[in-house]
């Protein structure tokens, strides 16, 4: 079975590398998640991921996208990352271009 695509949310703190402190706000980015794209990642690493449902391994791969996303803006260092499957597509994500893509994924900064 093929997987829908998936919107995750992911939320992260850029970090100071060397006093390990905040140096911006919390910055939230979306990140639609081809199925083919889960599929591929599952099938390319199947002992890892087979166990894990489409939704974790969407999170999995949204991460990295947004990770790509805040290095691109200057953000070296990132402490915490914290991530949520959405249930839909966000409206707003329709009314606008992706402001990155990143291995066939649209990342909007929220």
């Amino acid at each position: 079975m093929l997987a829908a695509d998936i919107f995750v949310q992911v939320t992260a703190t850029p970090m100071d590398g060397n006093s390990g402190q905040p140096i911006a706000n919390r910055r939230t980015v979306m990140v639609e998640v081809p199925g083919p794209r889960i599929d591929i990642h599952r099938e390319r690493h199947r002992e890892e991921s087979a166990d894990a449902t489409g939704g974790q391994l969407a999170e999995y791969l949204a991460s990295d996208a947004a990770l790509h996303l805040l290095a691109k803006l200057g953000y070296s260092g990132i402490g915490t990352i914290d991530t949520i499957v959405l249930p839909q597509r966000p409206e707003w994500t329709g009314a606008r271009p992706a402001d990155f893509t990143y291995e066939e994924m649209n990342v909007w900064l929220a």
